[in-house]
């Protein structure tokens, strides 16, 4: 009865995460569709475009006879499926307002199925569900639908499935494959490898029986089987567009380097002091027309957008090792994050620290306790209608020039 009830509540969430994202999402960013376009490309057996791209794609890099993006190997292969049916004429342009609305339904599937092992009553884990995708700036950002924003959303979630597969679902290869995704979408997500592989040694949250040497040997080879392709693969990459394996692009960009924000490098210790004032204290604006209270269009503090997110800070769990696991890798993609030049552009909120979610969320399931739902409730779904705003602000016709002018974002 109760697997019953699962299915239905999943199937049920899938549809309304899907519709919820889907529908009031009037005006998505499809243009900005540097992914489609190297996809089609390398279908072609190129690695980049032999025609100069549209001027608003203003990140291509020339290169000889070619225009390279800096999108990592591992996010064109993830838009892979979708630029072979745009190639052959079954699809007209970049569908990012579909796979924003598939990338809610996942990431909101995934944060219901993680909190399998806590034994907490349905409708607790139906609205914590809500809190990683809705309840944060990653609905508006996902929604706005450029491929920039379209690779946090498949990294986020691609963190939840490594999670799921790792401490609930245990399948190693499959965790694998799942980070792999991430780091192939946000590369700096690979840091959190080791923290991945402490979580495979320790095991499932929901099965703790013993596993042999062996056994524990079998598991990290399926995880990293993955991983190491990708890796291998993006290094070729980098190498045959830049000469450096390690090279992903970002400093070749034309005029970038001129930029206020990168004056210092694309990463500086100069550019923590902007990083952690638009990701932790900016707030909203006040403007003379309506809507009146906005949103800022190029940062604003996690807290006011997501007050779910100072459950993480408060007392319980009894799992110190998860707890810590997750604490360490928050702070270690943090700190790359706060040495960004760029604290993200155009956004709501700060898009770059919505790969923190997962982890974030993973430390709230921990800290759960049946006396604290009536304010973990509460956080989540005022987080839910703050998003709500947002996105409406951000990706509606109606206030379009709020945010955007000639491609561009402006600043109150």
């Amino acid at each position: 009865m109760k697997k019953k009830k699962d299915i239905i509540a999943c199937v049920l969430l899938v549809v309304a995460a899907f519709l919820l994202a889907y529908l009031p999402n009037e005006f998505p960013a499809s243009y900005q569709d540097y992914s489609l376009r190297i996809g089609e490309a390398m279908i072609g057996g190129h690695l980049g475009m032999n025609s100069k791209p549209p001027d608003w794609l203003n990140e291509m890099i020339p290169q000889g006879d070619h225009y390279y993006s800096v999108f990592p190997l591992g996010n064109v292969l993830s838009i892979m499926p979708f630029a072979l049916l745009h190639k052959m004429g079954w699809i007209n342009e970049f569908p990012s307002r579909f796979i924003a609305a598939t990338l809610a339904s996942i990431t909101t599937l995934l944060a219901f199925l993680l909190t399998a092992p806590y034994r907490m009553p349905m409708r607790h884990r139906v609205i914590l569900s809500l809190a990683p995708f809705f309840g944060t700036c990653l609905w508006a950002n996902v929604a706005y639908g450029g491929s920039w924003q379209i690779a946090i959303g498949i990294a986020v979630a691609a963190e939840m499935a490594a999670l799921y597969f790792l401490l609930v679902c245990r399948k190693p290869f499959l965790a694998g494959f799942s980070f792999a995704i991430a780091f192939g979408n946000r590369t700096e997500i690979i840091l959190v490898a080791p923290i991945l592989y402490d979580l495979l040694i320790r095991g499932s949250l929901i099965t703790r029986e013993p596993r042999s040497l062996r056994t524990q040997s079998l598991d990290a080879v399926a995880f990293t089987f993955a991983p190491l392709v990708l890796g291998l693969l993006t290094l070729w990459y980098n190498y045959a567009r830049f000469s450096n394996p390690f090279d992903f692009g970002h400093s070749h960009i034309p005029g970038v380097l001129e930029e206020a924000n990168y004056m210092h490098g694309i990463f500086s210790l100069q550019a923590v002091p902007n990083n952690l004032y638009r990701m932790f204290l900016q707030p909203w604006k006040l403007i003379p027309e309506f809507p009146r209270l906005v949103p800022m269009n190029s940062g604003g503090s996690l807290f006011l957008y997501s007050p779910w997110l100072i459950l993480a800070f408060l007392w319980g769990g009894t799992r110190r090792g998860i707890k810590v696991a997750a604490w360490t890798a928050v702070s270690l993609l943090l700190v790359v994050l706060c040495l960004h030049g760029d604290p993200g552009g155009l956004q709501i909120s700060s898009r770059y620290a919505m790969i923190l979610v997962p982890w974030v969320y993973l430390l709230i399931l921990e800290k759960h306790a049946a006396s604290k739902f009536p304010l973990e409730g509460s956080l989540v779904l005022a987080s839910v209608i703050i998003n709500a705003w947002a996105m409406w602000l951000f990706c509606s016709a109606q206030f379009f020039h709020l945010y955007r002018e000639s491609g561009d974002y402006l600043d109150f």
